[in-house]
């Protein structure tokens, strides 16, 4: 809903959105403003080129803790869980120091990314930034990610999805991967369900949801507002 509708309904003038804009720190009234779905897209179209690229271009990774509620027993912890995936959970305890349970540790950890793979390839028509699909000898996609770093035979991708192996070709140029190494491994295959990406899409539409909530000033304490920050205008 537009401020000056909010305005006019609470403060019976529209002219005083401004007052709304104030207690609620905005500083650009047009996108810090909760906005609708068309104006949402057009935003995005404005930002990222498309929607599909917001969607598509990861930022980071998230320990995703608020999208699981499973628990351990205390003996699938200390009997099957592996050690290497121990720290993603903490104990629930009843009375005393009995565990009752364990359940996912709710921590905001954050990567920048899962992996970074170094594949050697032909780097002509490729460009840092580029998102890129790799296929098997059957054209079917078995993984993906983005240029961060390009030298004269290789390429190195971050944000991986799925894997690679020498011989598979990336579809953008239809080079083959003459090798492919593993350089950093910041998420292991075993940890990868304790963490979601998070993409430009995702971190945009927060924002815009967060923007749905508005503090909203008394109606009584606005003409002392008014008169306050008129005075200090013109000081």
């Amino acid at each position: 809903m537009r401020s000056d509708i909010i305005s006019n309904a609470y403060y019976k003038d529209p002219n005083l959105d401004w007052l709304l804009w104030l207690t609620n720190d905005i500083v650009d009234p047009y996108y810090q403003w909760n906005l609708s779905e068309q104006d949402f897209s057009d935003y995005l179209i404005k930002k990222y080129g498309s929607v599909e690229n917001s969607i598509r271009k990861i930022v980071f990774y998230r320990n995703n803790w608020y999208d699981d509620d499973k628990v351990l027993t205390p003996s699938y912890y200390e009997n099957t869980l592996d050690m290497s995936l121990r720290k993603y959970y903490g104990p629930f305890y009843g009375k005393g120091t009995n565990v009752l349970y364990w359940k996912r540790k709710e921590e905001d950890w954050v990567q920048e990314t899962n992996k970074i793979y170094k594949l050697t390839c032909n780097t002509d028509l490729l460009t840092v930034g580029d998102l890129i699909e790799v296929t098997n000898a059957t054209a079917f996609v078995v993984g993906g990610g983005e240029i961060t770093k390009i030298t004269e035979d290789s390429i190195f991708i971050k944000n991986i999805n799925g894997s690679f192996a020498n011989g598979n070709v990336i579809s953008e140029t239809s080079s083959a991967l003459a090798d492919v190494v593993l350089t950093y491994d910041a998420i292991t295959n075993d940890e990868g369900v304790f963490w979601s990406p998070v993409t430009y899409y995702d971190i945009e539409n927060e924002k815009n949801a967060y923007n749905r909530s508005i503090r909203v000033m008394d109606s009584g304490n606005v003409p002392n507002a008014i008169t306050a920050i008129r005075k200090t205008l013109k000081a």
